[in-house]
């Protein structure tokens, strides 16, 4: 159905930019049924440049997406040398760099992405921080009991987005949550800890009505991965 769109709005377009446009909307379709060799597919076809900053941020989003971070980060760095101050293009200059191995210059995007998320809007249907607290303390004792049982003694801590230190280190400022595990003074035990990032569980939750099973995969998620991940 997303090609079949593609086709006629190829024919509708007057231009290189509506031929941009129409690619790019049937790769965002086909990347969310995680179509991502069809896209690429698409990405092949896009018309030459150049396009204004925002057409060759989309485009190079997309190329980064597909995994063409060769390609998508001349994009990215080209939209953000254009001087559009966006932190969706920081976000993604970070990720371009990260794929290159540029692990260093994907810090700094990253918490230029963390700043300018901080002072943007909250959403509409945004709850306070004590609301969304009590939302999580009801939702905790839902989890499965292997992964309720792994919460014991862990210090769970809501905060609005992650801590300047831990982007910094590497963490991706949008990330929704983080647990880890830090020596105690003693050097004897350590401390494990779980941050729930409230606002940016907002961002990519649709809607207040979704929360409740958004905030369980959060959970669930973050606690596999951390016991997936290896111990040093």
């Amino acid at each position: 159905l997303a090609l079949q769109r593609l086709e006629v709005a190829l024919e509708q377009a007057a231009d290189k930019e509506g031929v941009a446009d129409a690619l790019l909307l049937t790769m965002d379709a086909l990347f969310a049924l995680n179509r991502r060799d069809d896209a690429a597919v698409l990405l092949k076809q896009m018309p030459e440049g150049p396009f204004e900053p925002h057409i060759e941020f989309l485009i190079g989003r997309a190329a980064q997406h597909a995994g063409e971070y060769k390609r998508a980060s001349e994009l990215l760095e080209g939209a953000l040398a254009s001087g559009v101050d966006d932190s969706e293009i920081h976000y993604y200059v970070a990720l371009s760099r990260e794929s290159l191995g540029d692990y260093r210059g994907a810090a700094f995007a990253f918490l230029e992405c963390r700043e300018r998320d901080m002072k943007a809007p909250v959403v509409p249907w945004g709850e306070s921080t004590a609301k969304f607290e009590r939302r999580l303390q009801d939702r905790i004792p839902r989890l499965p009991p292997t992964l309720l049982a792994e919460l014991e003694d862990t210090l769970i801590i809501v905060e609005a987005f992650p801590g300047v230190e831990m982007v910094a280190e590497g963490l991706d400022p949008r990330a929704p949550a983080m647990m880890d595990e830090v020596p105690l003074r003693d050097g004897q035990d350590t401390l494990r800890r779980l941050f729930i990032y409230h606002r940016n569980i907002d961002r990519f939750c649709s809607g207040p009505e979704h929360l409740d099973t958004d905030l369980d995969r959060v959970l669930a998620t973050e606690i596999e991965a951390f016991l997936k991940a290896p111990r040093t």
